[in-house]
């Protein structure tokens, strides 16, 4: 379920759903798994609006997500595997690497969006804070992709940019920022540009 709304139903229907929450608190609290709640996007603080029943869960490590879900080497360099599986684990990387980059000082503030009207959802991969805006981030494995929730955001709340986390080259041209994976590093900088 990286990368998806975490359904309990979907861990063991026999179990109640009571018991698999405390179990994701815990793995939660041994650091194991990091729980990203969906949040209005209405403004900072991030955790004021979040919703705390709609979560995804990742791993703080993606070989850890990868050991866990049975996936050895080999197994990856299989092309199928890629294209089956490159937005969960491009979602993981994109994630792990936005917590590794916050201020080491403050609480990790992950979230995500989603608009759930009937003929017009919607759903950013995450929203982080960035300066006094809550800056939406999408993750895209390739190099293709619509970013029309990206737009219904932008147009809703008040951030002058969006980023694009995917294979792309980096292009400053607002409201789309586009980062390659290997310049997340770099959005903080990227943005201050545009505020």
């Amino acid at each position: 379920m990286v990368g998806k709304k975490f359904k309990y139903s979907q861990v063991d229907d026999g179990t109640h759903s009571r018991n698999l929450k405390e179990a994701v608190e815990l793995l939660e609290k041994a650091g194991v798994v990091y729980r990203i709640f969906k949040t209005s996007g209405n403004g900072l603080p991030l955790s004021v609006n979040a919703d705390e029943r709609h979560f995804k869960a990742i791993f703080p490590d993606i070989g850890l997500m990868q050991n866990i879900c049975g996936l050895s080497s080999e197994t990856l360099m299989v092309e199928d595997f890629i294209g089956v599986n490159a937005g969960a684990t491009a979602e993981q990387f994109v994630a792990q690497e936005l917590l590794a980059y916050r201020d080491e000082y403050e609480e990790p503030s992950l979230f995500y969006w989603a608009r759930e009207e009937r003929n017009s959802r919607a759903e950013l991969d995450y929203l982080v804070p960035c300066f006094s805006y809550a800056l939406p981030v999408e993750v895209k494995a390739g190099k293709t992709g619509t970013l029309r929730s990206m737009h219904l955001f932008l147009e809703k709340y008040p951030c002058p940019v969006g980023v694009r986390v995917s294979q792309l080259p980096f292009s400053d041209n607002p409201p789309i920022i586009s980062v390659p994976f290997y310049g997340i590093k770099k959005i903080q900088e990227m943005v201050k540009h545009h505020l």
